[in-house]
């Protein structure tokens, strides 16, 4: 397994999706209120709508065009 730096830890604002290049893929990075990080892929499954646009509500990442959660 490698390793890819994207962006430094204080770069992400707790609460806040962030998208970052990984691997070739757009991921949704969000840093929780404990500071743990969480990646998922940037896009909502009912549709290719950026999930790194969308609101944080407590553990789960919301798409912005269709209220889907997504637990991260």
């Amino acid at each position: 397994m490698s390793f890819e730096r994207v962006c430094a830890l204080s770069d992400l604002t707790v609460g806040t999706a962030a998208q970052a290049l990984v691997g070739g893929k757009l991921v949704a990075m969000v840093r929780d209120d404990n500071g743990h990080v969480h990646a998922v892929e940037d896009e909502c499954s009912h549709g290719k709508v950026s999930l790194s646009e969308g609101d944080v509500v407590g553990c789960f990442l919301e798409c912005w065009l269709h209220g889907s959660r997504f637990d991260l």
